[in-house]
């Protein structure tokens, strides 16, 4: 299994293009967007994963 860790990206700061990779999951860690925001910026921007 292949994991990828995105932590304290702050797209609300700057964009952040995600790198597409061949990971089995995607760990959202850290400071990733403001308040309830970093998934909905996770199912806009990360194609091809699904989201639970």
């Amino acid at each position: 299994m292949k994991v990828q860790l995105l932590s304290d990206l702050h797209v609300e700061f700057d964009d952040y293009q995600y790198p597409e990779a061949m990971s089995d999951i995607i760990v959202l860690a850290g400071d990733i967007h403001i308040k309830g925001r970093a998934v909905q910026w996770a199912r806009d921007n990360i194609k091809n994963k699904l989201f639970s």
